[in-house]
């Protein structure tokens, strides 16, 4: 029974919206262009995140989640990642 009340409670409509919140948040945040990867739901902490790959360098891919009364994102952890991959070549 608690299987069914936790996964009746995901929405699709829910992950979309707060796809499009949390790009409009991270676009603001460090002034680039994102575009929206996929929407998810994460059951281990019961929010609703987005992954993104940023327009002008496809190579760079990130998460970001929404909490109850705040937003996270890794975009700084992408490109630390991303140059030293660069760095490695």
């Amino acid at each position: 029974m608690l299987l069914f009340a936790k996964t009746s409670s995901l929405n699709p409509w829910k992950k979309t919206s707060t796809g499009n919140e949390l790009k409009e948040y991270v676009e603001d945040k460090y002034e680039i262009s994102v575009s929206i990867k996929e929407n998810y739901f994460n059951t281990k902490f019961g929010t609703y995140g987005t992954m993104f790959v940023v327009d002008s360098n496809k190579n760079i891919t990130f998460n970001a989640e929404k909490y109850k009364d705040r937003n996270s994102d890794f975009y700084a952890e992408a490109l630390w990642v991303n140059e030293a991959k660069r760095v490695m070549i």
